[in-house]
């Protein structure tokens, strides 16, 4: 029996697959799929986040990374596309920023397993 986690991971990717499907084929039909996509990618890093904060794996900045990637798209995102396409997609843009940070932070933490 998969783990719920796991689950909940390959049903965002099913969504992300099929958004990207409905964005070439329909695009109206695309809207609904990247917003929950991106609703439960950022709820799994919030998720994260508070886990790693609780355990305080990473020091210093770094600990506020997962829930700052986590709690951006849901904070600014509806908000920019209410407000129209420049502040839109430059939430998007700054989420962005914010996995970039994260792959860099993942890339330096110098765990190191078997």
């Amino acid at each position: 029996m998969a783990s719920p986690a796991f689950t909940v991971a390959v049903v965002t990717a099913v969504l992300f697959g099929l958004a990207h499907f409905y964005a070439i084929a329909d695009d109206q039909r695309a809207l609904p799929f990247f917003s929950v996509f991106m609703v439960l990618t950022a709820v799994a890093l919030i998720v994260a986040g508070v886990a790693v904060l609780r355990t305080r794996i990473w020091p210093d900045g770094r600990r506020f990374a997962l829930l700052a990637a986590g709690v951006w798209p849901l904070a600014t995102v509806p908000a920019g596309a209410a407000l129209g396409d420049v502040p839109h997609f430059t939430a998007i843009a700054v989420w962005g920023l914010l996995w970039t940070t994260l792959g860099a932070i993942l890339l330096n933490t110098g765990v190191r397993h078997p």
